[in-house]
């Protein structure tokens, strides 16, 4: 590489060194996740993923290796468990 095309190079280095500095990119807020709290409250099919992710976890543990827990088994899956919405 000729002394020309490095000194190109680092030209264009230091301009996007020196976008970077007058622009800084924001950071995203700390709090972020109160802001998506409760998004999916009382909804049925986020209750069957919490419930499968729930025996999918306990599974992984070396005393449930014995019980054998299936993660797809539907008698894990009941709504009613839960609060519904509004009431």
């Amino acid at each position: 590489m000729s002394v020309v095309e490095l000194e190109k190079r680092i030209a264009a280095l230091e301009k996007k060194v020196d976008s970077l500095v007058a622009n800084p990119i924001k950071p995203q807020s700390s709090q972020r996740w109160l802001e998506q709290a409760g998004q999916f409250a009382g909804d049925a099919d986020y209750l069957v993923i919490v419930r499968r992710g729930r025996a999918y976890r306990e599974s992984l543990r070396p005393e449930a290796k014995a019980r054998q827990v299936n993660i797809f088994d539907t008698s894990i899956v009941s709504i009613l468990d839960y609060p519904q919405g509004n009431e």
